[in-house]
């Protein structure tokens, strides 16, 4: 299975490009390549990084307050794989959508 290198210095561009951006909460919906979308509650930003071979990244940062859970938004499983990113702040997921097999 193809994986992204998230140190890869093109994948890093993109990240700082955004970073400035993650603090600010916002109601986000994203079509994935498979049809579906990412529902997010309000304090969760979705930051979209395209990638090599129609492939997308996507940084999902959660803001939530201290004494509730972070939550999880589900997607379908056969379109995404998740990786840890410690850059991230523990407060999200780099998430890789596969490209659709369709076709």
């Amino acid at each position: 299975m193809e994986h992204i290198d998230l140190l890869d210095s093109r994948f890093q561009k993109a990240y700082n490009e955004v970073r400035g951006a993650i603090e600010e909460p916002t109601e986000v919906y994203v079509f994935d390549h498979m049809g579906g979308y990412l529902e997010n509650p309000i304090h969760t930003r979705t930051f979209i990084i395209p990638w090599e071979d129609d492939q997308t990244v996507i940084i999902q940062t959660h803001f939530w307050r201290e004494e509730s859970e972070p939550q999880v938004v589900r997607l379908p499983e056969e379109a995404v794989r998740f990786m840890g990113h410690p850059e991230v702040d523990k407060r999200g997921r780099a998430i890789m959508i596969e490209p659709s097999q369709q076709g």
